[in-house]
Order: C-alpha cells, then structure tokens, then sequence
C-alpha cells in the first residue's frame, strides 16, 4: 500500500468516525415524539446508480439516500449484521452498511480492496449511572463497480465471562457481475457458522 493510499484511507476512516460521533449526539438531542418519514427504497437491479466513479463523501448525505431492495431479508436474530440490525444506504456509487454493535473483524473474500472502506469502533463509556454503554460500531463503504462482484466476511463478538470470543457470522454480497441489470445487494448469515 502507497503512503497516499494510506492518507486517503486514513482520512475516510476519520471522518467515518466524526460521522459516527456526530449521529450519537444527533440521536440524543432529537426527541423520540418527532418520527423521520423513512428513507425511500429503491431497486437497484433496475435502477442502477448512474453516477459512478465518484469521490466517497463519508460524512454527508447519507440520511436521505435511498435503501437499496434487498434480495434477502432476515427476522431479528443473534447476527449483528442483518438486515433488520443495520442501516444500509446507496449514495452514487457508494453502498454504506452501518451497524450498532461488536464487530471483531471484516474479511474481503472478493473485489479490489481499493473500492472498500472498512471502520471499527471498540468504544464503550460509561453511563450517567456508571454501567458500560456499548457504543460499538460497524461502517462499511463498498464502491458499486459494473462488472465487480465484491464480498465481505462480517464476524461479530459476543461478550463472555471477563472475555470476549468470535460469534456469529454474515456475508455482505455486491454483485454486478452481469452489467445488463444493477448491483444485486445481500446480506445473510454465512450458513457455515455454528449458530
């Protein structure tokens, strides 16, 4: 890796934090009464982004971006990173997966490294009570490339006693491998993993 390979990198993994800092205090200084109509959904397999090539803007934006249509949806389960338990967006030509919760590693199985952007945040504080606030986080940026199929091995940490050990596992799936149609978008637990 160039060093301006690694600035870049480091600069986004930067602002992803700031991002990530600044919808925490968002959430706690907006009242829970004053409900956001939800983000549209939109089919990407028929709508392909048309702007590609775009520089990735980790911090704006992302809040009226369009949900993608998921081929695959899964009910509320112990996998961190579900459909049900992440926030995933489609700006440009930028898919994001942001996610409350503990991540332990992101394993790239497939596609070119440089049009991934991952950031892990370990961060707990403690409370006004003093009890430990999990504030763990999960940002995946996944540039969406005609003709890329890109594929991500997610694996989350569940707390032990004193420890904590690797636990559930999902694969994040963008598939554009056939450019007479748009990225195909999935998100599933890896059925190889023992939960």
């Amino acid at each position: 890796m160039t060093l301006t390979t690694w600035i870049r990198r480091a600069a986004i993994a930067t602002a992803a934090l700031s991002l990530m800092v600044s919808d925490d205090l968002q959430a706690q200084s907006t009242s829970s009464s004053a409900a956001d109509p939800p983000p549209p959904v939109r089919d990407f397999e028929e709508q392909p982004p048309t702007k590609l090539g775009t520089k990735l803007d980790p911090a704006s934006g992302w809040s009226e971006s369009p949900r993608p249509a998921m081929l695959r949806t899964q009910p509320k389960s112990r996998f961190m990173v579900s459909t049900h338990n992440c926030d995933v967006r489609v700006q440009n030509d930028w898919l994001r997966l942001k996610c409350k919760g503990a991540v332990g590693r992101v394993n790239q199985l497939a596609g070119a490294t440089e049009n991934a952007v991952v950031h892990i945040s370990h961060q707990r504080e403690p409370d006004a009570k003093g009890k430990m606030e999990d504030k763990r986080r999960l940002l995946l940026f996944v540039r969406l490339v005609p003709g890329e199929i890109s594929l991500f091995e997610v694996t989350s940490i569940e707390d032990g006693y004193n420890s904590d050990w690797e636990g559930p596992v999902s694969l994040v799936s963008v598939d554009w491998s056939n450019t007479d149609r748009g990225p195909r978008i999935i998100i599933q637990p890896e059925q190889l993993s023992y939960f």
